[in-house]
């Protein structure tokens, strides 16, 4: 916006005197004085030169200011308009400022020229306000234009990715459905058979046998942490939470897994640290964490190894550390081994036997016990041990 004292004004009367006059009283005010004799040489002016104000009389030959008037309006000119009126024009003055935007009249002659400069000085303030505001509007209107293209980008993004949702969401139930029925139900008729055949076997035939009975095992696990990982984010999905004993629990898990201990000759000692009331747990769900935990521990502890489960009581919570004499897990990779689908171990760390476990996973195993350690409001996190061999895997869970 220019300075007050820096506007365009121009003058128009057809009696050179009355121009004269009127530019010595503005010219004190620092402003840029122009000057016309009538309607169309001020209209030539003001397609040349941006007037800030102009200042004319209503009475003058060949365009009168009236006609001026609107012809600037009909240009889109904005500049302030102040006509000189005898009292006779002033009816015509009146109209034309509702209708064109008149800024202001002024009777001739002018007798207080204080009163006219006021006059000049608030066409030229109002003028350079609106202008401002217009700017202002103007910033507003392309803020805003940017702002609904935003939106509508935006939208449109959220739209699409929607979409993705539903079509990841239609995928997930298509895969829930191959998984529940296309695997589980095939997987379950070997299992029975499987049973069948040990019955009524030889002692080379059944040791086949449980090898098989074993790889189809850790098939269905498979199958069970996939269907978990992929129901768990199924809306309104809960945790079947009861009364659980953690000493009782751990116990259980150890009973069921004894034959693949026996077969490593490996010692599993529980410690539990003294009696404990029932915690608010999923059972199925902490149970298939242990075993994870323990089927981990023997899988990676050498033939004739040892595997500490202990038990301890915390301020309104329970810990469960299962240690092993392994390989061990670098200290770099104790976080990265509970994102899905990552395997660190070796079956070359085991040794030779009749019945090897080492093989590896799809490493979706601890991903899916550390998925039910956090529906539980728990941790879990893996430790090198202080003498470098071996793992220590804690479970820490609220006790309600």
């Amino acid at each position: 916006m220019k300075p007050i004292s820096q506007q365009k004004i121009l003058i128009v009367d057809d009696e050179p005197l009355i121009c004269t006059l009127l530019a010595r009283m503005i010219n004190p005010l620092g402003h840029n004085v122009s000057v016309a004799h009538n309607g169309e040489e001020a209209l030539a002016l003001c397609s040349q030169v941006e007037f800030d104000l102009v200042i004319s009389d209503i009475r003058m030959p060949r365009m009168d200011g009236l006609s001026l008037l609107r012809a600037l309006r009909e240009r889109n000119s904005d500049a302030a308009f102040i006509v000189l009126t005898a009292f006779g024009d002033l009816n015509s003055a009146l109209a034309a400022r509702e209708k064109y935007n008149l800024y202001n009249y002024l009777l001739k002659p002018i007798a207080h020229p204080e009163q006219f400069l006021f006059e000049v000085t608030s066409a030229l303030s109002r003028r350079a306000l609106a202008q401002e505001n217009r700017k202002l509007m103007d910033a507003l209107q392309r803020s805003n234009e940017d702002l609904e293209l935003k939106v509508r980008r935006r939208t449109h993004e959220l739209e699409q990715k929607n979409e993705e949702l539903n079509r990841l969401s239609n995928f997930r139930a298509d895969v829930l459905r191959v998984l529940g029925h296309e695997l589980r139900t095939p997987l379950g008729l070997v299992a029975g058979y499987l049973a069948l055949c040990q019955s009524d076997a030889g002692a080379i035939r059944r040791g086949y046998l449980d090898k098989i009975r074993a790889s189809t095992d850790r098939l269905q696990q498979l199958v069970d942490s996939a269907i978990a990982n992929l129901r768990s984010d199924e809306p309104g999905f809960q945790l079947n939470r009861s009364p659980v004993q953690p000493v009782e629990l751990c116990q259980e898990v150890v009973q069921r897994i004894v034959p693949l201990i026996d077969a490593r000759d490996l010692r599993v000692v529980l410690e539990p640290a003294g009696p404990m009331p029932p915690c608010q747990w999923d059972r199925g769900r902490i149970e298939a964490v242990v075993e994870e935990l323990l089927v981990n521990a023997v899988r990676f502890t050498p033939d004739g190894g040892r595997v500490r489960i202990v038990i301890q009581r915390r301020e309104g919570a329970v810990s469960i550390a299962v240690e092993d004499t392994g390989c061990g897990v670098p200290r770099e990779d104790c976080e990265r081994i509970f994102e899905p689908f990552v395997t660190l171990g070796s079956a070359d760390h085991h040794s030779s036997g009749d019945f090897r476990f080492g093989t590896q996973g799809i490493g979706l195993g601890l991903s899916t016990a550390s998925m039910w350690v956090r529906l539980h409001n728990g941790t879990l996190r893996a430790q090198p041990l202080e003498s470098g061999e071996g793992t220590r895997f804690v479970m820490i869970l609220p006790a309600r």
